[in-house]
């Protein structure tokens, strides 16, 4: 996004913008210019490389109706006039003569213009044309000329490339104003030329009397870097003529570049179609938005403002893209739909010199509704509907009808208003520019206080009377109430069919409002804002301030006024008692560096004035105060070697301001001393100190400069000698380790603080507790790897620490196998235990009666217990070592299933193993009956025959599970 100045007010010239908006209807173009006329003024500017010789450059006239037309050369003084029959296209190619007296080249004032006069209305073209580079423009009647406009343009190639623009006045002494600054002063048909190596985009021209404004820009890639170049040439609107809604159609190149420019801050933009490439769609005056229009997803696009704003359309640079094989950069000023007209006349331009253009073609813009009622004729011929072309639709309620032109003028009509716009191509060739519309500007306007009603809101006014005048250009209606005045909405009945009256305002924002009804009762409407300025406040000057002794006060700073007109005048105040005000010669400004040194308590004020009222600001206190003492620091002190000494302290120092930085700072001999970083406070924490230092504290005032401290010293001792503790051990788990000794710590103060620290992985230190002699008993059995060491600490001496001493545990023993198998009463039983350990040695002092343990794990023995017998015991295993383990064992009973049951309903061995969980399978293996709780001799619901049957058994004890498989026979 690129930026312009705002419009420059002087005391010469108030720059004015203008706008309107219309609607479609036909009563709205009632008295409204058009791109036809009368007079016309033009220059041609540079194209390329400047080189005249190659340059054709064209004039085309379109009437019709017969007419004599004058061209005047201001540089020569030469007139030439012709005459032409109506529904006639004349086309002027410029002599060598005649180009050197139009041809704008450079920076500078000269007299190289046309002056075109008519007789009756014509339509003017201008081409300037060169090989594969050109570009064409409308020329608007001089009756639209404004005194405001911004030039708008594109990125210049890299390197080389100017932009440029013309001003040519239509007045003598007219001054012409470049963002504010004054560039020349021209007499009637003098022009002034500007060249520039940036995009002048968004720069504002204005002047004091009517000017024609051109760009002319000597080559430009679109977009930028993007080959090839062309040049620019367009004749701009005046800001008066801008709108608020366009519809930009896309040509059959397929693919354009638009720019938006705002002519006021805060305008916001929306569009319907196409994607923005650089800027903001929030515009200050100046700015400008660039959009992409791409046939590929768009039919155009349609934008829309909430102010003025301009919007010019570009044909991109030939390699940007494969849509079509012709052309390169041209551009086009786009017509808000508000300048829309009923009938315009448009004709193409003729390939001269050494130009390479070979189509042509225009574009009709309509409301989509409205688009079969458009028509058109060639030349002499009679209306007809379009043809030789095609519509293109756009979502935002507007068509465009792109067709093909040859040589002749044609006239395009609708009654619901149009506008044109013409473009051709050549190899590396393009023109493209508006063709027709409407140029409204105002008919009917008023003054208030002699400022231009839409001014109004650049000013502030005082509250009072304020006079207010009308002007009305066309006739008014003869009967009463043909002019009407109101204010925020209500009518001044007083102030009915008056072109001057006065009324007195309060502060505030006031509408005022004129309705105005012409000879047709056509009604013309116009509004302009008046903000009346609330009361004037003299802002707040920042606090009291605390100097020293014989010194000057900070900058005395203060918030800028509230209300009043916005044009402030200032002069600082002093004092000595607050009461009685002497104003300071020179202080005017916002804020007032008073240079004078203070010994006694003085008040400053500001006073602000503006051209309605004055105010004060409060009153602020300067005081000198005491000089600065910087306090103590305390005190000498030894530490141990690498030990952090404790926290230096110091006094707060008195006097100054009171608003103290502090800056401690360490010496290694009393004489050169160094800043210590980030020691900034009032006490400081030392790092750990392994020699002798020297510190002190500085002690600063923002006005009363800078102190020192007394000076204290740090001795170092020698560091503690831990000492050795001992030894590495091996224990049984689940033991508690001997005693561990250890020799005395030595050095440092001599007074030593023992703690004995463990650890498991001899990294991560834990303190034991109540563990602080030089020796450690150790209470809590080990079952895991422990290491152990003794930290030594002592007075202002970092913590040291003995070697480290292991206690390993000695493996784990493990008694094998975890449950052993149940026993039958009666019936031998016998099950080896093993153990993991070297050299175990088994024993069980409970062994149930009938069971045998060896030393060597073997258990057996013959037990006679019927039912369901638990029988525990212990088993123990010792190690070479001397560590004992032991597994607790249950010796559970085997559940012993009867060979024989009788499913017979006798009520007696009718089920198997009842409240057993139970599978039982015939003697070919197949499953015939599961259950848990035993079985019933059944297969499917039916008694089994008698037979032999497998079953497996599944039953659980102590929580334990165990099966049991056999046989059992079936007797029916």
């Amino acid at each position: 996004m690129k930026t312009g100045k705002h419009c420059w007010l002087n005391k010469y010239f108030i720059c004015l913008i203008f706008g309107f908006l219309f609607g479609l209807s036909s009563t709205s173009l009632l008295g409204q210019y058009t791109t036809q006329g009368k007079d016309f003024w033009l220059s041609f500017g540079s194209n390329n490389n400047e080189d005249i010789d190659s340059l054709a450059l064209q004039i085309r006239v379109v009437t019709l109706q017969a007419t004599s037309v004058t061209f005047s050369f201001t540089e020569t003084g030469k007139d030439t006039t012709i005459n032409l029959p109506a529904n006639t296209v004349y086309t002027k190619n410029l002599d060598m003569a005649e180009k050197e007296a139009t041809y704008a080249i450079g920076t500078r004032k000269t007299s190289k213009s046309i002056h075109i006069q008519s007789s009756a209305n014509i339509a003017v073209y201008a081409i300037n044309l060169s090989q594969a580079t050109s570009d064409a423009t409308i020329v608007l009647p001089t009756n639209s000329l404004n005194r405001s406009y911004f030039h708008i343009s594109y990125i210049l190639p890299t390197p080389g490339g100017l932009d440029g623009y013309l001003a040519i006045a239509t007045e003598n002494n007219t001054e012409i104003y470049d963002n504010g600054v004054l560039r020349a002063t021209l007499n009637r048909g003098e022009v002034y030329a500007r060249y520039a190596s940036n995009d002048m985009t968004g720069r504002n021209i204005t002047s004091n009397h009517p000017i024609a404004f051109f760009n002319a820009n000597i080559c430009v890639y679109v977009p930028e870097n993007i080959k090839a170049c062309d040049c620019l040439y367009e004749q701009l609107f005046p800001t008066a003529l801008w709108g608020k809604r366009f519809m930009v159609p896309l040509t059959i190149r397929g693919k354009e570049r638009v720019r938006v420019v705002a002519s006021q801050d805060a305008t916001t933009i929306t569009h319907i179609g196409g994607y923005v490439t650089d800027g903001s769609l929030n515009l200050n005056a100046g700015d400008f938005v660039e959009l992409e229009i791409d046939m590929a997803y768009d039919d155009g696009c349609y934008i829309e403002a909430n102010k003025p704003i301009a919007v010019t359309s570009y044909l991109t640079s030939l390699d940007y893209h494969a849509y079509y094989n012709m052309g390169d950069p041209a551009m086009a000023w786009i017509p808000s739909v508000e300048q829309s007209t009923t009938e315009l006349i448009i004709a193409p331009f003729i390939a001269a010199g050494f130009s390479i253009l070979k189509e042509h073609y225009a574009m009709i813009v309509v409301p989509q509704t409205a688009k079969s009622q458009t028509e058109m004729k060639i030349g002499n011929g009679s209306f007809t509907p379009l043809a030789g072309g095609f519509w293109t639709d756009h979502p935002s309620g507007y068509s465009y009808y792109t067709m093909p032109l040859d040589d002749n003028g044609y006239t395009y009509r609708n009654p619901n208003g149009l506008t044109i716009l013409g473009f051709g191509f050549g190899n590396y060739e393009s023109y493209y520019y508006l063709a027709g519309s409407s140029l409204r500007k105002l008919d009917a306007f008023f003054y208030v206080n002699e400022i231009y009603y839409q001014n109004l809101e650049t000013e502030m006014f005082c509250p009072g009377n304020f006079d207010v005048r009308a002007e009305i250009k066309y006739s008014l209606d003869a009967s009463a109430g043909r002019v009407k005045w109101f204010i925020d909405g209500i009518e001044e009945t007083a102030a009915r069919d008056q072109i001057t009256w006065s009324k007195s305002l309060s502060s505030g924002e006031h509408t005022i409002t004129m309705a105005a009804r012409d000879e047709h009762g056509y009604s013309d409407t116009v509004k302009g804002t008046i903000i009346v300025v609330p009361k004037l406040t003299g802002g707040d000057v920042a606090g009291n301030q605390k100097i020293c002794y014989n010194t000057a006060p900070d900058l005395l700073t203060a918030s800028l006024p509230t209300g009043g007109t916005g044009k402030y005048w200032y002069i600082w105040q002093i004092s000595t008692d607050s009461l009685t005000w002497t104003d300071l010669a020179g202080a005017t400004e916002q804020n007032h560096s008073y240079t004078n040194a203070l010994i006694d308590t003085v008040f400053f004020r500001r006073k602000t004035s503006d051209s309605c009222s004055e105010a004060y600001s409060n009153a602020i206190k300067i005081m000198p105060v005491p000089p600065l003492e910087a306090g103590q620091i305390a005190a000498d002190r030894t530490v141990c070697y690498n030990s952090v000494p404790d926290e230096f302290t110091g006094t707060t120092p008195i006097g100054g301001t009171g608003t103290y930085s502090y800056q401690w700072q360490w010496s290694a001999d009393n004489v050169n001393w160094t800043d210590i970083g980030g020691a900034n406070e009032l006490n400081y924490l030392s790092d750990a100190l392994s020699e002798l230092r020297y510190f002190r504290r500085q002690t600063s005032d923002a006005k009363c400069g800078t102190r020192l401290s007394n000076i204290i010293t740090v001795n170092i001792l020698p560091s503690i000698v831990a000492g050795t503790i001992s030894d590495d051990t091996t224990i049984c788990r689940n033991t508690v380790p001997a005693q561990f000794t250890g020799t005395a710590s030595t050095d440092g103060t001599g007074v030593y603080v023992y703690q004995w620290q463990q650890s498991t992985d001899g990294d991560n230190w834990t303190d034991i507790d109540n563990a602080t002699e030089q020796d450690f008993m150790p209470t809590d059995s080990l079952n895991t790897i422990t290491y152990f060491r003794r930290q030594t600490s002592g007075p202002e001496c970092v913590p040291v620490w003995s070697n480290t001493i292991t206690v390993d545990i000695h493996p784990e023993t493990e008694i094998l196998p975890e449950t052993l198998p149940p026993f039958r009463s009666n019936t031998e039983y016998f099950q080896t235990l093993t153990a993991n350990a070297v050299l175990p040695q088994f024993s069980s002092p409970d062994l149930p009666d009938g069971l045998y343990l060896t030393q060597s794990g073997e258990l057996s023995g013959l037990l006679d217990i019927k039912g369901n017998a638990t029988l525990p015991f212990t088993v123990f295993v010792e190690d070479k070592h001397g560590c004992i383990v032991s597994r607790n064992y249950i010796l559970l009973s085997e559940v012993a299933p009867p060979q024989i049951f009788t499913p017979n309903g006798d009520g007696i061995n009718d089920v198997f193993m009842s409240g057993y969980k139970i599978i039982v399978f015939d003697r070919l293996g197949v499953e015939i009956y599961k259950s848990d709780n035993g079985w019933d001799g059944t297969y499917k619901g039916k008694t089994v025959p008698s037979d032999i049957y497998f079953y497996k058994l599944i039953y659980n004890r102590e929580g334990k599970t165990f099966t049991i498989t056999g046989y059992v026979g079936v007797e029916q």
